[in-house]
């Protein structure tokens, strides 16, 4: 490693522990040095953890000023994993939501939408709208998460590998759960969805997960329709 890469790095474990343990710190300063410091870190895992530590670092401290979360973006745009780079673009945007910016968080909750739209596994695709519409509901803009939601059980269903489409069922309902969602158009679906995979062990497990996600949210109606086709399965 360069001693640039080195200095980068001993400048971002001094700063950013400072700023996350003072609330008084809101330097604008100190967070253009440290987005400075990442241009030097040639690592892009080491660049995406520091990343997305700024920009909650941002949020805590309070900052609100636009340049420093434009600055952001634009090294967040720069990263190559389309994975990584929709991961960071939603910390930032849920970063600007969190201080008042919401109509910029807006703005940048979709370029995450759009570099998720690129990542090449239908599995972790739908795990990045399932992350993207759960910070959009965090930031009560719910209208769009349910759209996201809606987007990420299309893409559950085209999972060809079993297990993964069962947990990623299962987590997407969960994530549907703790976001509110309480139209039971997306727990029919995610039914429907689970009704179809073709082993029994799968198909049992994300049923019954189903059902006690379900359950969280208004109960009765939702799991008499779960209970019966589990039961199809076992007798």
């Amino acid at each position: 490693m360069e001693l640039k890469h080195i200095i980068a790095l001993i400048i971002l474990t001094l700063t950013i522990p400072i700023i996350e343990t003072s609330q008084q710190i809101t330097s604008k300063n100190i967070f253009e040095e440290a987005l400075g410091a990442l241009e030097e870190i040639w690592d892009e895992g080491n660049k995406v953890q520091a990343l997305m530590d700024i920009a909650s670092a941002m949020a805590e401290a309070g900052i609100r000023e636009s340049s420093l979360y434009l600055e952001a973006i634009r090294i967040a745009e720069e990263i190559n994993f389309a994975y990584d780079r929709t991961l960071v673009l939603k910390r930032i945007a849920s970063a600007m939501a969190e201080v008042g910016m919401r109509g910029q968080a807006s703005e940048v909750f979709r370029k995450a939408l759009k570099a998720a739209r690129k990542v090449e596994s239908t599995s972790l695709r739908a795990s990045a709208f399932e992350y993207i519409a759960s910070a959009m509901a965090k930031a009560g803009m719910y209208e769009q998460a349910s759209e996201v939601f809606r987007e990420a059980l299309r893409m559950t269903r085209n999972i060809l590998d079993i297990e993964e489409r069962s947990e990623a069922l299962i987590e997407l309902v969960s994530a549907m759960v703790s976001a509110g969602i309480k139209d039971s158009s997306f727990y029919l679906e995610a039914l429907s969805i689970a009704k179809d995979i073709e082993q029994d062990y799968y198909r049992v497990k994300t049923l019954i997960k189903i059902a006690s996600a379900m359950a969280k949210v208004d109960s009765t109606s939702y799991v008499g329709k779960v209970y019966p086709l589990i039961e199809s399965f076992i007798n």
